[in-house]
């Protein structure tokens, strides 16, 4: 979101009116989302389940954050790319 297109933080705003905790992030900071992300989870005693979502770069950016947490022994329950570019490689 926040570039290219506004899709991804209507989505956002779409899952925080049903109650979920949701946040969008423009691709290029997802390391500072994955190190929140990291403190959260850690800090927590019953820890919400981790879904990542993004498109384009943001794509490839999802790949890499959930990559970062794994390094955490953090598990992410799912990730949802849409048309990563081709840095993404095989998923």
């Amino acid at each position: 979101g926040r570039i290219a297109s506004l899709d991804l933080d209507h989505l956002g705003e779409k899952i925080k009116a049903k109650g979920i905790d949701a946040e969008v992030y423009n691709f290029t900071g997802w390391w500072d989302a994955a190190d929140k992300a990291v403190k959260r989870y850690k800090a927590e005693a019953n820890p919400a389940p981790i879904i990542l979502v993004g498109h384009s770069a943001g794509g490839d950016a999802t790949l890499t954050f959930a990559e970062r947490l794994k390094e955490e022994r953090i598990p992410v329950n799912l990730v949802i790319t849409f048309d990563p570019t081709r840095r993404a490689g095989r998923v």
